[in-house]
């Protein structure tokens, strides 16, 4: 686990200060979950995309959204919400990439469709992508399911964040959203997971000071 320190972040373009998301400090996995966390899980799992997921520090896939949560639970953990992942991705400087700005397609910062690697990378690969806060592989590879807070009621999709290696680098930039059905099964979705509580400080409460 890492520490992300409390404050506030620009969160997707919230450029002002007013704007911008006021966060609790939390921790959150370093590394995206492997292939050999998940199966002390569950010790009967059987690869589901072997073809692009299959040595032990590879990222899982093909996990969907109800079993990360059941596995996040076991962890003793949940998944993170959609500001926590992308303030551990970003930092506070509302950066594109978790390394900073692309400057043209860099090999050794992530796997993308870009690069056609046509596999999942293990999760200590890309050390030149780490986040600010020291977080690997926020960037391609696999997507991580998140948890949207005020979801809309006329939707069941849940959100996705990261990108993959079958998606290009735009779409791996930190603020850039996707969604998948929650019972979908997909060898580009990876999970992640952070701390108990929620650390969203919401705004009533800083008025509750005064």
């Amino acid at each position: 686990m890492v520490t992300v320190p409390a404050g506030k972040f620009i969160y997707q373009d919230e450029k002002d200060e007013e704007d911008q998301i006021d966060m609790k400090e939390f921790s959150i996995m370093k590394y995206r979950t492997t292939n050999v966390l998940y199966q002390q899980f569950d010790p009967r799992f059987q690869h589901r995309y072997p073809k692009y997921s299959w040595n032990k520090d590879q990222p899982v896939v093909g996990i969907n959204y109800y079993e990360a949560t059941v596995f996040a639970l076991w962890l003793g953990l949940r998944l993170p919400t959609e500001t926590e992942w992308e303030k551990t991705s970003r930092g506070t400087d509302g950066r594109d990439y978790p390394w900073g700005e692309a400057m043209g397609y860099q090999t050794g910062y992530c796997n993308t469709a870009d690069f056609v690697v046509g596999h999942t990378s293990p999760v200590t690969d890309f050390e030149e992508g780490i986040s600010p806060y020291g977080c690997f592989d926020m960037a391609g590879n696999a997507w991580e399911w998140c948890v949207q807070l005020f979801s809309s009621q006329f939707t069941t999709q849940k959100i996705v964040r990261g990108g993959s290696w079958l998606n290009y680098m735009v779409n791996a930039k930190c603020h850039f959203r996707n969604s998948f059905d929650p019972a979908e099964r997909h060898p580009g979705v990876s999970v992640r997971c952070t701390t108990l509580p929620l650390v969203e400080v919401e705004k009533e409460d800083e008025d509750d000071d005064f």
